[in-house]
């Protein structure tokens, strides 16, 4: 069944991800932050990068988290 894991004031989700702990990785689009989810309804923004969209996740073999962004505001 379908859940809400996350609410935010952002304009939209542009990117997922999952980390290698397993947890949901969100890039945003408005505030352009990467965000992880932990799944108990938690987030935490793990990089504001002052972009507005971070436009998408990769998570490379051994690990990193890869989040190419729009230009500067």
């Amino acid at each position: 069944t379908p859940a809400t894991l996350w609410e935010t004031k952002e304009s939209h989700v542009r990117a997922l991800a999952l980390s290698p702990a397993g947890r949901v990785l969100a890039g945003t689009s408005g505030g352009g932050l990467l965000v992880e989810l932990d799944g108990k309804g938690n987030a935490f923004t793990l990089w504001d990068p002052d972009r507005p969209e971070v436009a998408a996740l990769a998570v490379t073999a051994a690990g990193a988290t890869l989040a190419p962004c729009s230009r500067p505001r």
